[in-house]
């Protein structure tokens, strides 16, 4: 018993990003595979995203799968390569499936074969608009849907963030070889170059909603919320919002998956839930596969938030400036902290005689993210 509940809590964790607890888990090194994603039988791009589970001890560390052969396949003998992208992400950018056929996902790996059912196309609506709510709280994010009479009443929704955010400070300082404080260039200009950046992020939730037991098929769904005074704020964000149809029996899977995520935190918490999902292990039946996989449409959406529409939003960088005499002891007693701008000068031969410091991440922004502005950034 104990080792299923173990088990359990590892298949959980794999995931969902949850704090973890060192337990007796008795599975091969190399760990189990875990399938997540969706075929995307309207337009636009299938993404299948592969890992492993790892050891609790290592949970913050992702074991990504790159190495995998995978594909589509219909019952019409018809199939489609998923290649590799990164970073564990498989990507076809549009599969122009056969909707009255049945479909099924393929992956080779380690010389093991793994397979899901074949599955019917699920019709999903569009999304009629991304919204969002301000609160105390942060910025609640909504997506709205309607169904209609071909659609499962199931759903499930995955987002991609982006962000654009700026370093606390602009300098016009740099070190000399002395070592002194001295201005970048003749003019005192400040240096952009690192002041603004761009970061994004996959997310890693269970986002799904039922509508089965109401009498309208129409979502109006939470699907994040961005805690007040984050980062994610600070200049300009972005969500990109995709919305699948799925099964009534993927919708329990992914039920019971969220609900052990949520809920279960250390092996005095409630017993996980038995899961057992669509994908088996051709090469050896009894191996465990973590995941569901269902075909679908895929209709997605996208929205800007200006920091200026969520105001009063209270972010601030925790970045002390600190002033220090511009001389080579001194500068080396600090350690050598990044130069800012002069916080003193000499009144005859305008000299720098103080200056101020800061840590470097306040002044360069690509220790957080890179200077890559995205495609689609306005």
């Amino acid at each position: 018993m104990m080792k299923k509940l173990c088990y359990m809590l590892l298949a959980v964790l794999a995931l969902g990003c949850k704090d973890s607890y060192d337990l007796p888990v008795n599975v091969p090194a190399t760990g189990y595979l875990v399938v997540d994603g969706t075929i995307n039988s309207g337009l636009g791009a299938t993404f299948i995203n592969l890992s492993k589970t790892v050891r609790l001890v290592d949970s913050f560390n992702i074991n990504y799968v790159t190495n995998a052969e995978v594909s589509v396949e219909g019952e019409d003998n018809s199939k489609f390569p998923i290649p590799h992208s990164r970073n564990g992400q498989y990507i076809n950018n549009q599969l122009n499936l056969n909707r009255g056929a049945k479909y099924r996902l393929r992956i080779r790996l380690d010389n093991k074969e793994y397979v899901s059912s074949y599955l019917a196309v699920k019709p999903s609506p569009v999304i009629d608009s991304i919204n969002f709510t301000k609160t105390d709280q942060g910025l609640d994010i909504y997506v709205d849907a309607k169904g209609n009479a071909n659609t499962t009443g199931y759903y499930r929704w995955e987002y991609e963030e982006t962000w654009e955010f700026n370093s606390a400070y602009a300098p016009n300082l740099r070190y000399s070889p002395v070592p002194r404080a001295e201005y970048i260039d003749r003019g005192q200009s400040f240096d952009y170059s690192k002041y603004t950046c761009y970061q994004s992020a996959r997310s890693t939730t269970i986002e799904i909603l039922s509508t089965a037991r109401l009498t309208r098929d129409t979502t109006h769904y939470r699907i994040t919320t961005i805690p007040r005074a984050d980062w994610k704020l600070s200049v300009l964000y972005s969500i990109l919002a995709r919305q699948y149809s799925i099964s009534r029996e993927g919708f329990e899977y992914l039920s019971k998956m969220k609900k052990n995520t949520e809920q279960t935190g250390s092996i005095f918490d409630a017993q996980p839930s038995e899961l057992k999902g669509n994908i088996t292990c051709v090469t050896n039946p009894a191996e465990p596969v973590i995941g569901f996989m269902e075909v679908s449409d895929m209709h997605s959406k996208r929205i800007f938030i200006k920091n200026s529409q969520v105001t009063p939003w209270g972010y601030l960088q925790q970045c002390i400036l600190t002033s220090l005499v511009n001389n080579p002891d001194s500068i080396r007693n600090a350690g050598f902290p990044s130069p800012v701008t002069p916080s003193e000068t000499s009144p005859v031969s305008s000299a720098i005689v103080r200056f101020w410091t800061t840590d470097i991440t306040c002044i360069d922004c690509t220790l957080r993210g890179t200077l890559t502005k995205p495609t689609f950034w306005p």
